[in-house]
């Protein structure tokens, strides 16, 4: 029964003690709260961070892509120009082809024309034929 007495009535030295215990916990529960809002603070810095690091991601793909179209660009004008090159020398293959035979016809031409004032033709008398030989 003491025991509950005691309880019902602390001593003195416990009623004088314990303002300054509420105290000292009011004290502790700030200092706890302040470290959560120090440990908010820096999450939400750590937030920020990464946004800004997202941002410069995009930046950097987006550089990436621009200076790809530009490498992609110059060499497909490399292959429409090696393209271009391939046609004119077909072209110019083509171009010789016609030369040769235009000269081979000239040769020929001049070939005919220097045979007939060497053996003049035969007049047409079988059957209308030049150069032929009468045969008995």
């Amino acid at each position: 029964m003491k025991q509950a007495q005691r309880r019902k009535n602390p001593p003195l030295s416990l009623k004088c003690e314990a303002p300054s215990l509420k105290v000292e916990a009011q004290s502790l529960t700030d200092e706890a709260l302040s470290f959560i809002d120090e440990a908010l603070s820096f999450n939400d810095e750590a937030l920020s961070l990464t946004d800004e690091a997202l941002s410069l991601i995009d930046k950097a793909l987006s550089f990436i892509g621009e200076a790809l179209s530009r490498i992609v660009r110059p060499q497909s004008l490399n292959d429409g120009a090696l393209s271009l090159g391939d046609a004119a020398f077909f072209s110019n293959d083509e171009a010789l082809s016609l030369a040769v035979g235009a000269f081979s016809s000239t040769v020929g031409a001049r070939s005919l024309s220097f045979q007939e004032k060497i053996w003049p033709p035969c007049p047409p008398n079988h059957g209308g034929q030049r150069g032929t030989v009468p045969t008995a």
